[in-house]
């Protein structure tokens, strides 16, 4: 099993102050947690959810909901994927779980295995049309056939009818949005006038924060909840203002040494040093999550200062420069996302670096080990530095810190349950 130094925090309060500034937005909402709580951990995040009172949750899929009712969650639960395979019917049947339906197709595997099992009871479902997205959902011009259908089926019971917004944080783009409004409120009015009681859902984060107008009953707020700000870089990011970061990344310093002018650092001699520099080796790489596009690219945090990175991004190792950062040694902490102080790195600055967004980081970053409230720095007590024994040779001192760093695992008794693997790992 892959045994990762870097560590991911996830900072529960934090989590906690995001839902109730997005309560305050719309008193309705629905989190979305699919594919692990976008890597926060999803039995964690429905947790906090559940003591804040939320009663509506969005999952990916059907088995991820049945995890959370097998950890005793009671809440409303919508598997945003649908069936994907045949077995998936009878568990969201048993689990009390509601599957998206976006085609004829989904209708008749719910129908066909209703009729193998032999249920009484009808399957609560969600309706999806496509408005703009062309991605799952019925088409809004059939909406009023597709009541009149459902309405003859004793198998399923609508409960929910949305849609999902494609450029709501594009506002170039928000004649798109108000088109695709208009088309969903076309397909609720004819789905309605079958099933008067249906609720309605349609906005994701930036939906909510640009057209609150637009949301229906729950509004499906995602990366919001985690901290990030889908309108980061148009002139609508100071409506994402506010928001804290959850996830917090950190690995060790492996090593310190320093490095002469002419040489060149890490694999194809990219980077060559225009004259003497200190650099440090961190423990995380692109085995991390922290991919090979952040060479020469990217920066970490340590002692509250950026160091740039060096190089190539190696598999479980960077190398950043230190030389203006005094006083950095083997066992600091790296903050590769997140970290204190005025200079912590935001999870956009790090997407942009990346050439991705926000929600990418997050899962690609989450698949690593998880801890919840405290920073890696809490639990080292003693500095890592002194279980590598100071004064080792430069060549000997990143196998030292590796082997040191799983001896203080160990030591200072870190979560079983979280250094284990993430929960989707356990699931899967």
């Amino acid at each position: 099993m892959f045994l990762s130094s870097a560590i991911i925090t996830v900072h529960l309060e934090n989590l906690r102050h995001n839902l109730k500034t997005l309560l305050a937005r719309h008193p309705s909402l629905m989190p979305v947690i699919k594919a692990d709580a976008y890597g926060h951990g999803v039995v964690a995040v429905a947790r906090v959810l559940a003591e804040e009172g939320i009663q509506h949750m969005a999952v990916g899929s059907v088995g991820e909901g049945a995890l959370l009712r097998q950890e005793g969650h009671t809440a409303f639960l919508l598997a945003l994927m649908g069936l994907a395979r045949d077995e998936d019917t009878a568990l969201a049947a048993s689990y009390d779980i509601t599957p998206l339906v976006h085609s004829r197709e989904s209708l008749e595997r719910i129908l066909a295995q209703s009729h193998l099992a032999g249920r009484a009871k009808p399957l609560t479902v969600a309706i999806k049309f496509d408005t703009g997205m062309s991605r799952l959902g019925f088409r809004v011009d059939e909406a009023a056939e597709l009541a009149d259908y459902l309405r003859t089926l004793k198998e399923v019971r609508p409960v929910l009818v949305m849609s999902h917004l494609a450029a709501s944080d594009t506002p170039a783009l928000d004649d798109f949005t108000h088109e695709q409004a208009r088309r969903f409120h076309e397909a609720t009015e004819s789905m309605k006038a079958v099933f008067p009681g249906l609720k309605t859902s349609l906005t994701n984060s930036p939906g909510l924060l640009c057209w609150p107008s637009y949301v229906g009953d729950l509004a499906r707020p995602g990366v919001t909840l985690y901290g990030g700000n889908p309108l980061h870089g148009t002139d609508r990011a100071k409506l994402g203002m506010g928001l804290l970061p959850v996830m917090e990344m950190a690995a060790p310093v492996l090593s310190v040494h320093p490095v002469v002018k002419g040489a060149t650092v890490s694999y194809g001699c990219l980077y060559t040093a225009p004259k003497d520099i200190r650099a440090a080796v961190v423990g995380a790489g692109y085995a991390d999550g922290y991919p090979r596009s952040l060479s020469m690219r990217g920066s970490v945090l340590i002692r509250g200062q950026r160091a740039p990175i060096l190089g190539r991004v190696c598999m479980q190792m960077c190398i950043v420069d230190v030389t203006d950062i005094p006083g950095v040694e083997p066992g600091d902490t790296a903050y590769l996302l997140g970290g204190s102080g005025p200079l912590a790195i935001r999870p956009e600055e790090l997407a942009e670096w990346w050439g991705t967004i926000s929600y990418e980081v997050f899962c690609a970053l989450g698949r690593n080990r998880r801890v919840s409230e405290k920073k890696f720095s809490e639990y080292s007590g003693p500095k890592l530095q002194l279980l590598v024994r100071q004064g080792s040779p430069p060549h000997r001192s990143a196998l030292a810190a590796v082997a040191a760093f799983h001896t203080f695992r160990a030591q200072h008794d870190l979560p079983e349950l979280d250094v284990t693997r993430p929960e989707s790992a356990r699931a899967a």
